[in-house]
């Protein structure tokens, strides 16, 4: 049976320097991007246990694919989304969701 629901988790790329930044200091930028990594995939698997979902990252261009590719766990979709800004963003990760990508 195919999935009944999507769930669409935006998101970054947590590259030092450009996540979560109010939290620098008291945090290193390294520090802090490895906070955001981990939140990211702990919503990722979170967002997995919801029976018969599609579970979607959008996020932005990366520069560092591997480091994405770590952190996505199996059966996630990824969405490359050039959006202007997060509410282009959000329009775009729901009008992929609503088509069935």
């Amino acid at each position: 049976m195919p999935p009944r629901r999507c769930i669409m988790v935006l998101g970054k790329e947590p590259a030092p320097g450009r996540v979560k930044t109010r939290l620098t200091p008291p945090l290193e930028p390294e520090q802090a991007a490895r906070l955001a990594g981990a939140m990211l995939l702990d919503t990722l698997r979170l967002a997995q246990c919801v029976a018969q979902a599609q579970v979607t990252f959008v996020h932005p261009p990366l520069d560092d694919e591997a480091l994405v590719a770590e952190l996505v766990p199996t059966g996630v979709r990824r969405l490359v989304d050039c959006g202007s800004d997060l509410g282009a963003s959000m329009r775009r990760a729901c009008e992929a969701g609503l088509a069935g990508g």
